[in-house]
C-alpha cells in the first residue's frame, strides 16, 4: 500500500499493565507473575521500576521512549505482561471500495446498506459496489434509494466470481469485502484500514459477532460460529499455521489482491481460506483484530445451519490439495501423550491398575513444576496453586486431543462402539471432555444439554462434509494428524539500551531471562 497511495494515518501506541499480572521483588530478583496460569517473567531493576509506574493504571506512550526501549515493551506485550492500545488520528485516509455480493435477501441487504450509510469514514474516499448474483428477486430495485454502484449477473456465477468482478470495477486503494447478511459498526473501517498502510501487511479482518440472540440455536451460533476467529488477536505470515479471516469481514490491499488474482472461483466455500493462505505464502502478513466488528446473520434454522457446516467440511480436502504445506499439526509433550494414552486405557479396559500411570503422570508434572520454581529462583507459589495448574494442564491437554478425535472420528467411534461397549464409553468420555473444554473457553452460559445436542449434530454434519470432500478430491489428509513436540521455551533475551529515559549508557541488560509456563 505504501507504494500505491499517499494516504497517511497518525498512529499513537500506548502500553498499560495487564491487571492479571503482579510485580514481585525478592532477594533473588525482580519478577512479573501471572498467578492463574503460573507464567513468570524475570526482569531487571530499571524495567521493574518502569512497570511499577504504570501498574497503577497509567499508560505509557510509545513516543516517550526510545526505539530500543519500545522493542523491549513489544516483547513484554508478546509475553503477556503488557497490553497495547492503538489510537489512529486522521491525516489523510486511503480510498476504500466496499464489495457486497448478494443473491436474493433484499431486506438483509437494505439493512446492511443502512449501517454502511452511517459508517464513520470520509464519503469522498468511500464507494460501495453491490453485485447481484442472478437473484430471482428484484434486489437492485429494492436499493435504489442508496448511493451505491450496482451490477447484475444474468445467471449465478458464485460469490467469489462476483467479488472478483466488482474488484475490477472498483476505484478504491483498499477492497473491503462484506456479506449482504452483515451489518457494520460505525467505526468498522477506521479501526481496520490503518493497518493496511503498512507495506508488510496484505490483509486484515475484524471480529464477527452473531446478529441474533433469541433462540438456543442463536446463542450456540454466537459462541461457536466458525466465522468467529476467537477472542485473541493474531497475525501470521509465511508459516504453517492455519490462520485465515472470513471474507464477510476482510480488507485487502488492492494491488495485492490483483497480484494474487483474487478469489479462486472454483471454490464455492473455503475461498477465503485459500486466498488468505496464498497471501501469506506470497510473503505478506495477515492480521486478525478484535475491533472492526461486524454482525453476521447466521443460519438460525437447524437444517440450514447443519447444511452450512456440511458445506464447510467439503472444502478441507481441496484446500489441502492446493496447499500441500498445510497440515493438521498438534504439539504434544511426552506428558500429554502419556496422559491421553493412560486415560484411554482406563476407560477402554476399565481396570483400576490403569489409574497408577495416570497418577504417576500427574505427580510427574506437579514435581517438575515445583523443581522449576526452585531452580529458577521464582517467587514461591503455594502448593495449592501448583496443584491447580497441574489439574488445568491435565484437563486442557486431554481436551486438545479429544476435540480432534471428536471433530474427525466421531462417526467412526460411534460405529465401533456398536460392537464394543468399552469403545462406546470411551467415545462418550472424549465427547464430554471436548464439550466441557469448549464451554469453558467460550464462557457460554447456554445450558449443557442443548449445547451438547447442537455440538453433536454439528460434528456429524461437518464430518460427512469432510468425507464427501475427501472422496471428490481423492485426498484423505484432513483425517491425518501430525504430532510434534512443542518448541522449547525459556531462551535468554538480551537487549542493549542506549542513553535514554532509563539513563544507562550502552549497557547490556538481561531484560527478560525467561518466561516459564509452569
Amino acid at each position: 500500500m505504501a507504494e500505491t497511495t499517499s494516504a497517511s494515518v497518525m498512529n499513537k501506541v500506548f502500553y498499560h499493565f495487564d491487571r492479571c499480572n503482579s510485580l514481585i521483588q525478592t532477594p533473588a530478583g525482580f519478577f512479573c507473575v501471572s498467578p492463574f496460569s503460573l507464567n513468570v517473567v524475570r526482569i531487571n531493576a530499571p524495567l521493574f521500576n518502569r512497570l511499577k509506574q504504570i501498574e497503577s493504571g497509567q499508560e505509557l506512550e510509545a513516543d516517550s521512549v526510545g526505539t530500543q526501549e519500545r522493542e523491549i515493551l513489544e516483547q513484554l506485550v508478546f509475553k503477556g505482561v503488557l497490553r497495547r492500545r492503538e489510537v489512529f488520528e486522521q491525516a489523510e485516509w486511503p480510498s476504500v471500495s466496499v464489495i457486497i455480493p448478494v443473491r436474493n435477501r433484499v431486506s438483509d441487504l437494505r439493512e446492511c446498506l443502512e449501517t454502511l450509510a452511517s459508517v464513520d469514514y470520509p464519503r469522498d474516499k468511500l464507494e460501495i459496489l453491490v453485485v447481484d448474483d442472478g437473484s430471482s428477486e428484484d434486489v437492485l430495485g429494492g436499493i435504489q434509494s442508496f448511493s451505491v454502484k450496482t451490477h447484475r449477473m444474468k445467471i449465478s456465477i458464485g460469490q467469489s466470481a462476483c467479488r472478483n468482478y466488482a474488484a475490477r470495477q472498483s476505484n478504491g486503494e483498499i477492497l473491503a469485502f462484506l456479506d449482504s447478511d452483515c451489518t457494520v459498526t460505525p467505526s468498522w473501517l477506521k479501526e481496520l484500514v490503518p493497518f493496511l498502510i503498512r507495506p508488510e501487511i496484505g490483509a486484515v479482518g475484524g471480529y464477527i459477532e452473531g446478529y441474533y440472540d433469541r433462540t438456543l440455536l442463536d446463542r450456540y451460533e454466537k459462541a461457536c460460529s466458525p466465522l468467529c476467529m476467537g477472542q485473541h488477536e493474531q497475525g501470521a505470515g509465511a508459516d504453517p499455521s492455519p490462520l485465515y479471516v472470513p471474507s464477510c469481514n476482510l480488507l485487502v490491499a488492492k494491488d495485492i489482491f490483483f497480484h494474487l488474482e483474487g478469489f479462486r472461483e472454483d471454490f464455492r466455500v473455503g475461498e477465503d481460506v485459500d486466498f488468505c493462505w496464498r497471501l501469506r505464502e506470497y510473503g505478506r502478513i495477515l492480521l486478525y483484530r478484535l475491533n472492526g466488528k461486524v454482525y453476521h446473520k447466521h443460519r438460525n434454522r437447524l437444517p440450514a445451519m447443519l447444511k452450512r457446516r456440511f458445506d464447510y467440511g467439503t472444502s478441507e480436502a481441496p484446500l489441502l490439495v492446493h496447499h500441500p504445506n498445510k497440515s493438521k499439526k498438534m504439539d504434544l509433550s511426552l506428558r500429554d501423550r502419556v496422559l491421553f494414552i493412560t486415560v484411554c486405557l482406563f476407560f477402554f479396559a476399565f481396570s483400576w491398575w490403569t489409574l497408577i500411570p495416570i497418577f504417576l503422570t500427574l505427580c510427574w508434572d506437579f514435581l517438575q513444576k515445583c523443581l522449576l520454581i526452585r531452580r529458577k529462583n521464582i517467587p514461591s507459589f503455594s502448593t495449592l496453586s501448583v496443584l491447580r495448574s497441574t489439574i488445568r494442564w491435565s484437563f486442557f491437554s486431554l481436551h486438545k486431543i479429544s476435540y480432534f478425535a471428536v471433530r474427525y472420528y466421531l462417526l467412526l467411534l460411534i460405529f465401533l462402539g456398536i460392537f464394543s461397549p468399552s469403545l462406546f464409553f470411551l467415545n462418550a468420555v472424549l465427547f464430554s471432555i471436548a464439550v466441557a473444554g469448549i464451554r469453558l473457553s467460550k464462557r457460554e452460559d447456554l445450558s449443557l444439554l442443548p449445547f451438547s445436542f447442537y455440538f453433536f449434530l454439528e460434528q456429524i454434519a461437518y464430518q460427512l462434509g469432510v468425507i464427501k470432500g475427501c472422496i471428490q478430491a481423492e485426498n484423505w489428509r484432513p483425517f491425518c494428524l501430525q504430532v510434534t513436540l512443542p518448541p522449547k521455551k525459556g531462551k535468554l533475551v538480551a537487549t542493549k539500551i542506549k542513553t535514554g529515559s532509563w539513563k544507562f549508557l550502552n549497557r547490556f541488560f538481561k531484560i527478560i531471562e525467561a518466561k516459564d509456563h509452569i
